[in-house]
């Protein structure tokens, strides 16, 4: 049925003859119609004719006539949402996955918006597992892949595509960055240190140390956000945007990656109200940042929330165990032998198709 109303009919018509049962032959009737009730989401099947008689045969009755019924929906009241957006429209191996790596999405699925075929692609030994995963009607699928993903005939829009950036003015320079917009300097750390909102012209680059972000928005602009082997961040109410310093957009100031070594930790929470609510890290995704990638390496505890990456390549080489998320990205590269996993956040709508679900 997503994919029009006669395909679904076609496939009813389909699974009734191979249970026997078809329109016209051997005194059956075969009714299927879809929109149900005017509900395009729902179809019906009616089946009428002759069933043989078992009992009733001792008294000369062979044949009884029956008639059953049955409606279904795609569309039930339990939606699936996709962890896992990729978001370009036409780039081939959207979503890449090589080596041996295992990804496993929880309570969701994952969505590709790309028309080029394969815009899934998993080479290797490993596999990718979801509840539901989907792709653009145009492209196609190679590798492993569990269910078996199924074509749609749309793209996913981008729930997020009219936030708001934060202005870098407004927002006013922390008092802890390295630099100022005219001189940025990354701010390098690595000792027990609790950092101020604002922006960091220059970025943020810690080592194996623990530190503490007070609630805010937490602006990189230029030099990214590194996290070395170890490093632990924490905090409550806590939004990272990713961009570059627009008064000095080279050397220090030019947008870097956002990239955790093996071990590295942010355990802070996302803002709970506003405009980033459930944010936790946000990519510029301007001309600036182009192939500005962010990096997993893997090892360490992740935040819950929504990484919104529009711009950026999520890329993952290490094993990693991400809470509860939703991560929505220009494309996806998963690599090494470790494994990615991630139970879906219904933090934005990024609704699946659910399974087929029998209503009457």
């Amino acid at each position: 049925l997503p994919e029009g109303g006669g395909m679904g009919i076609t496939e009813a018509q389909l699974y009734a003859q191979k249970n026997g049962y078809v329109n016209g032959q051997n005194g059956y009737t075969v009714a299927i119609t879809t929109p149900y009730n005017g509900d395009a989401f729902k179809i019906e099947v009616k089946i009428s004719g002759p069933t043989k008689a078992m009992f009733a045969t001792a008294f000369g009755i062979d044949f009884f006539s029956n008639s059953h019924r049955a409606v279904a929906t795609y569309y039930g009241e339990a939606m699936v949402n996709a962890a896992l957006l990729a978001l370009n429209p036409t780039a081939c191996n959207a979503y890449d996955q090589g080596g041996s790596s295992i990804v496993v999405v929880g309570g969701g699925g994952i969505m590709a918006n790309s028309s080029c075929n394969p815009s899934l692609y998993q080479n290797g030994a490993g596999s990718t597992t979801g509840d539901i995963i989907q792709y653009y009607a145009p492209a196609g699928y190679v590798g492993n892949f569990s269910p078996a993903p199924r074509a749609v005939a749309s793209r996913m829009p981008d729930p997020l595509a009219g936030m708001v950036p934060p202005d870098l003015v407004a927002l006013g320079q922390s008092p802890d960055s390295g630099g100022g917009p005219h001189n940025p300097k990354t701010k390098l750390i690595n000792g027990a240190v609790t950092l101020n909102p604002g922006v960091y012209y220059g970025g943020i680059k810690i080592t194996a140390a623990a530190v503490t972000l007070l609630p805010g928005t937490y602006v990189m602009a230029g030099g990214g956000f590194d996290l070395g082997s170890n490093a632990i961040v924490s905090g409550d109410g806590i939004m990272i945007y990713n961009t570059y310093d627009p008064t000095h957009p080279g050397q220090a100031g030019a947008c870097a990656s956002i990239s955790f070594s093996g071990g590295a930790s942010t355990i802070f929470t996302a803002q709970t109200s506003g405009p980033y609510k459930d944010v936790v890290f946000w990519q510029d995704p301007s001309p600036q940042c182009a192939g500005v990638d962010f990096k997993l390496a893997g090892g360490g505890d992740m935040a819950s929330g929504v990484y919104y990456l529009p711009g950026a390549k999520f890329v993952a080489s290490g094993g990693i165990t991400l809470g509860s998320a939703q991560i929505i990205a220009d494309t996806f590269t998963f690599s090494g032998n470790a494994p990615f996993s991630v139970q879906t956040g219904n933090y934005v709508d990024l609704p699946l198709q659910s399974k087929p679900k029998l209503i009457e």
